[in-house]
């Protein structure tokens, strides 16, 4: 099984989300964001498309994705469909 945080390590936080794009690197041609609604403290985190894809890699292959996180669970609810 894989077991990750959530906050911090496949959400992130960006102090400006106009500038939360990044121009990409070698692996890829851009890195696309999903910005997720906010949580009840007006927080807005962002996941890349390529973690999103890498997560699902793994859930396809059978491997248990546990996501271990500390927020409140209505905003767990309110995420967990983008994740």
């Amino acid at each position: 099984a894989v077991f990750s945080d959530v906050d911090g390590t496949l959400v992130h936080y960006p102090k400006n989300l106009a500038a939360a794009e990044p121009e990409g690197n070698a692996d890829t041609e851009s890195i696309d964001l999903l910005y997720l609604p906010p949580s009840k403290t007006g927080q807005r985190g962002v996941i890349s498309s390529k973690t999103l894809r890498l997560c699902q890699k793994l859930r396809h292959r059978g491997m248990p994705f546990v996501l271990v996180s500390g927020m409140r669970s209505t905003t767990l609810f309110q995420r967990l469909p983008y994740l």
